[in-house]
Order: C-alpha cells, then sequence, then structure tokens
C-alpha cells in the first residue's frame, strides 16, 4: 500500500474505517450479543472490519492504528500468573488494556493507563 501523503487524505482514511466499523458493527450486533463465544464473534468482528478496510483501499499503516484487536482467543489474561525476575507476564492484561486501573491481578497492580486511554478513543468514536 502506498503511504499516505497528506494530512486530509489520512483524516479521510481514518473517517472510513471508522464508518466500515459503525456499519459492520451494525451488521453483526445481533450475532455477537446473542453468541455463546462472545470472544470469537468480536474476532470474527475484527477480522471483518479488516477484510474491508483493505478491500476499501485504506493504507496499512492506518488499519494498524485504527482497528484494535483486543482479542485473542480464549485465553483469560486475568489468570495468568507467571512471573519472573525478568518478564512479569501477570501484567498482560493491564498491557493490553483489558485490566481496570488498580485491579489487583495475582498480586500485581494495574496501572490501567492502556484501558483508559482505549476507553477515550472509543469514546471519541462514538
Amino acid at each position: 500500500m502506498p503511504a499516505i501523503t497528506s494530512a486530509t487524505t489520512h483524516d479521510t482514511a481514518i473517517d472510513q474505517v471508522a464508518r466500515l466499523r459503525r456499519q459492520l458493527l451494525e451488521a453483526t450486533r445481533h450475532e455477537i450479543t446473542q453468541s455463546v463465544a462472545p470472544i470469537r464473534a468480536m474476532a470474527r468482528l475484527v477480522s471483518a472490519v479488516e477484510a474491508a478496510c483493505r478491500a476499501a483501499g485504506i493504507p496499512s499503516e492506518v488499519i494498524r492504528a485504527q482497528v484494535v484487536n483486543r482479542t485473542i482467543g480464549d485465553i483469560n489474561v486475568r489468570n495468568i500468573i507467571e512471573h519472573d525476575g525478568q518478564h512479569d507476564f501477570r501484567l498482560l492484561a493491564d498491557d493490553l488494556g483489558i485490566a481496570l486501573p488498580g485491579e489487583d491481578i495475582h498480586g500485581a497492580i494495574a496501572t490501567g493507563e492502556r484501558y483508559r486511554a482505549l476507553r477515550a478513543r472509543m469514546e471519541g468514536l462514538e
């Protein structure tokens, strides 16, 4: 994909991603709310948004910045307890923006910084 050359084109691409995301969400809302596997339904939605963006010719860098895939299969990252002197995997939920500010994840306290940033971004898009 060619790089975006102007702020106007960049803003237009961002607006187009938001529009595609809203359209696909409305088209699949019933499936998502009725699904017995909501994580899988959300993963399908994210894949559909990415595919629609690629089909519309939206540059990859805009898709990566605007479509956040917070699904990682059926793993509950709040249940991760591994940590050693170099790595603290308990904080994956915090890194992904899933953990709430101040949440205790097996003795590690989440900052909630990513959660707050993602929430502010979501509210700005609504």
